[in-house]
């Protein structure tokens, strides 16, 4: 999603009045919100543009740390966990990485940059804490310089104390179950297609410029895949959200990620396999997706997991889907948004053969997978 879509009174940020219980740092924080609007091609912005996104993104993370601050105390120096979840979206939805290691310099270059935007966020709204002090956003700044970094995308490191509230809404959990349900009955034929250049070395030993030019074209079942399955999902969730416009600007949607921290493959936390929700063994992972809504009802907030792999059409507290995994799992989470390239990948075959299907009159093979 461009930036300056994020900034325009087509698609602001929102801001919720908070509760008396539950998680309450999420009343107060700015988030954003659902959207059913497809997202900008991503494109390299111009460096005073570049700027004014990166500044944004570090003085919403800020902003957050100060609201999430009075909930969670940050023991030490050390990276922050989900329990922090939603103080990255701004890092997430740039066009460009930012650069991470060099936080301490971007803040004290672009300073008054920052703290107008900080500015912005505080103005109009009153909160029952202290203004932070200079102390506290530089050492929020620093928290940055060490947090783990995959892909370029910032992660939070697996929780050592699990601080979310246990599930009570009861109403939602059902309705967000009949929702994953539609979308999955949405997946049941609709493949994935991957279509590469596939140069050989044998295609070069021809004249100079008369090479033959090979695709190498894949497939898989959507139902199979976790990012584009949670895709499916999450934009289902979204249109509803939507629709619902008392419900729209409180509830949020993010793609959550698991990524393993230090091998090649995400583990469980008991024995090797990550053991699915239809009874069988899942294939080894190099990293996991699934759908995160924060549901928001009379000041209470809950965290809840929609993952059609490790638990079908069942909502779980996040809670209860983190605990799948090792504490060797890092975890990034991104507000979702609709991507056109990823709608433009799925596809219901026109025809299967055994294991081809056709899409548009080309035929698709399996695509490999880890055993």
């Amino acid at each position: 999603m461009g930036w300056g879509q994020v900034l325009s009174p087509r698609a602001p940020l929102q801001h919720v009045a908070p509760g008396e219980e539950g998680n309450k740092r999420f009343g107060y924080m700015w988030f954003y919100p659902p959207s059913t609007r497809l997202a900008d091609a991503a494109s390299r912005p111009g460096a005073a543009a570049l700027v004014r996104q990166q500044a944004y993104a570090l003085a919403l993370y800020l902003f957050n740390m100060y609201v999430s601050s009075q909930s969670y105390a940050q023991r030490g120096d050390g990276p922050l966990s989900l329990n922090y979840l939603g103080v990255f979206d701004g890092f997430m939805m740039g066009d460009s990485p930012f650069d991470f290691k060099k936080a301490t310099a971007f803040y004290n270059q672009y300073y008054q940059q920052v703290h107008d935007y900080i500015d912005s966020f505080m103005q109009g709204h009153s909160y029952p804490w202290p203004q932070p002090s200079k102390q506290m956003y530089e050492n929020w700044v620093a928290l940055l310089e060490n947090q783990p970094i995959r892909q370029q995308q910032i992660t939070y490191v697996f929780p050592r104390v699990n601080l979310f509230y246990k599930p009570a809404m009861q109403e939602e959990y059902e309705r967000l179950g009949k929702l994953a349900q539609q979308a999955q009955e949405r997946m049941q034929n609709k493949v994935v297609v991957f279509d590469e250049p596939d140069l050989q070395l044998s295609d070069l030993d021809s004249r100079i410029g008369n090479y033959r030019v090979r695709r190498k074209r894949t497939y898989r079942w959507v139902k199979e895949e976790c990012n584009y399955s949670s895709y499916l999902i999450a934009q289902t969730v979204n249109t509803a959200a939507v629709s619902k416009r008392q419900e729209g600007p409180s509830i949020r949607v993010y793609m959550l990620s698991a990524l393993p921290k230090t091998v090649e493959f995400l583990t469980p936390a008991r024995g090797t396999r990550f053991m699915l929700a239809d009874g069988t063994t899942g294939l080894h992972w190099r990293y996991h997706t699934a759908v995160l809504v924060v549901l928001a009802r009379g000041g209470l907030y809950e965290l809840v997991v929609l993952d059609s792999l490790l638990g079908g059409s069942q909502p779980l507290p996040l809670q209860q889907w983190i605990k799948q995994f090792s504490s060797n799992t890092l975890f990034t989470a991104k507000p979702f948004r609709r991507s056109q390239t990823v709608e433009n990948a799925l596809h219901t075959p026109q025809r299967i053969d055994v294991n081809t299907v056709w899409v548009d009159k080309l035929p698709y093979l399996p695509a490999d997978v880890v055993q």
